[in-house]
């Protein structure tokens, strides 16, 4: 069972991909302050206390900001939108950086945030031990060393399956 569970954790930490890095705000020194944001999961945190890192009740007194989004469709709905701005408002305001982590299964839209958080890794939905792949990469142990198989559009119509003739379906693209 360790044996599948290291098996497991690789695959998840060579499938992640460093979208940004903006003045190479990861990788994260062992002993950093950070606050967690977002949808995340008590192994999240309980992985990055193992990794030496120092998970921050009180948000005031972290270094660093992690916001980990799962959306569902296309778009961010609004109140995560709005989370990702007024953390990264609040952090930068004080000289600290704030990294998105991705846990989705396709592309979203990112061109209205992307410009934000000084990080951005694309964690796909990795199973149950990305909580572990995540915190090897954003403390250095590993290398972000995935490759994006899709193109992330700017908005939804630039999905060619987007536009639907319901009595009739035309596929435009070839290979």
């Amino acid at each position: 069972l360790i044996a599948s569970t290291d098996v497991f954790q690789q695959a998840a930490t060579e499938g992640i991909v460093l979208l940004k890095n903006k003045n190479n705000a990861l990788p994260l020194s062992s002993g950093t302050k950070v606050a967690v944001y977002g949808n995340h999961s008590t192994s999240f945190v309980e992985a990055l206390k193992r990794a030496g890192y120092i998970v921050e009740e009180n948000t005031q007194n972290a270094d660093i900001a992690l916001i980990t989004i799962s959306p569902e469709g296309f778009e961010l709905v609004s109140e995560a939108q709005k989370m990702i701005q007024a953390i990264c408002r609040t952090y930068q305001s004080a000289k600290k950086k704030v990294i998105v982590i991705l846990n989705i299964d396709g592309t979203i839209e990112t061109s209205s945030w992307k410009n934000l958080p000084y990080g951005i890794l694309l964690a796909w939905q990795d199973g149950q031990e990305v909580s572990n792949a995540i915190t090897d990469i954003i403390s250095g142990k590993a290398n972000p060393s995935g490759k994006l198989p899709i193109s992330f559009p700017t908005k939804y119509m630039d999905i060619p399956s987007s536009i639907r003739n319901t009595e009739n379906t035309v596929y435009t693209e070839d290979i």
